[in-house]
């Protein structure tokens, strides 16, 4: 599945993908992933969107709300939100920085909230994988 990163200065450039390893965008900030991969890119980051080919639209649309089901049923309850975010603020700041970091976060973006825990921690927890907070809380 082809997706695009919104941000046009990044078209061109290497980026580090979930499951996928490094990766070239094109020109046009295109970059063909696994449709599982790529759905999972969507649903977690507001900077990436699918390119769908003609006669394709109908088929994609279909899948991508399927997945969202799926996705949805994985979500943190607002009790183990909580917890994690109480788990995480007990982290130290460099602690917290490193796994921003480890997430391949574009520098553009972290400069929004790597000043602030409780703005990292929010980012945390929207941006790692919902078992893998678990296994913080467990």
């Amino acid at each position: 599945m082809k997706i695009r990163i919104k941000d046009r200065n990044q078209y061109g450039q290497t980026h580090f993908l979930q499951d996928v390893g490094e990766v070239k965008l094109d020109e046009e900030g295109i970059v063909d992933v696994p449709e599982e991969t790529a759905l999972a890119i969507i649903e977690g980051s507001s900077d990436w969107e699918a390119i769908e080919e003609a006669g394709e639209a109908t088929q994609k649309s279909k899948s991508v709300k399927v997945t969202s089901k799926k996705v949805q049923q994985k979500e943190l309850s607002k009790k183990e939100k909580d917890a994690v975010r109480e788990k995480l603020m007990d982290f130290d700041t460099d602690e917290l920085k490193d796994m921003v970091k480890k997430l391949n976060t574009p520098s553009s973006e972290q400069e929004k909230f790597m000043k602030n825990r409780t703005l990292m921690t929010s980012y945390l927890i929207n941006k790692i994988d919902p078992d893998d907070l678990r296994e913080i809380i467990a």
